[in-house]
């Protein structure tokens, strides 16, 4: 039987600081019911059911809404966010990396962008049935 060495440059990740625009984001969240600020979401797909909702601190003087469903197998987030706290909006519509699917639209003033594991169609579904009645 043959040895060999293995040196740490061969065992090293060969993406490690290459990510195009994904970054992690260690954000202070809490509890929140989106539905008395005025968020309704309309017809799931098929099997999808609201898991939790919170606010979550991005770093931003404004916190995002986030609401979280379920199959029981794929999760998707829906984030909401004020329009006015972001500096420049990336594109609207449908968009992939690798198997995420992210759907983005302004909605009021707010940027809805919902993500997930899940085909195209769900992501996009889930961003058009969301709504917002300002709260009285």
């Amino acid at each position: 039987m043959t040895t060999a060495t293995v040196t740490a440059n061969a065992v090293q990740r060969r993406l490690a600081g290459k990510g195009r625009d994904w970054r992690v984001e260690r954000a202070a969240m809490v509890a929140a019911d989106l539905t008395s600020h005025g968020w309704l979401l309309g017809s799931l797909p098929a099997g999808y059911r609201k898991v939790t909702e919170m606010k979550r601190n991005l770093g931003a003087s404004v916190d995002v809404g986030h609401i979280v469903l379920s199959d029981g197998l794929a999760a998707v987030s829906v984030f909401i966010e004020p329009l006015a706290a972001k500096p420049s909006l990336g594109p609207l519509g449908l968009s992939r990396q690798g198997a995420v699917n992210v759907y983005t639209r302004k909605l009021d003033s707010y940027l809805v962008t919902v993500v997930g594991e899940v085909p195209a169609e769900s992501v996009k579904l889930i961003a058009n049935t969301l709504e917002y009645r300002r709260p009285q």
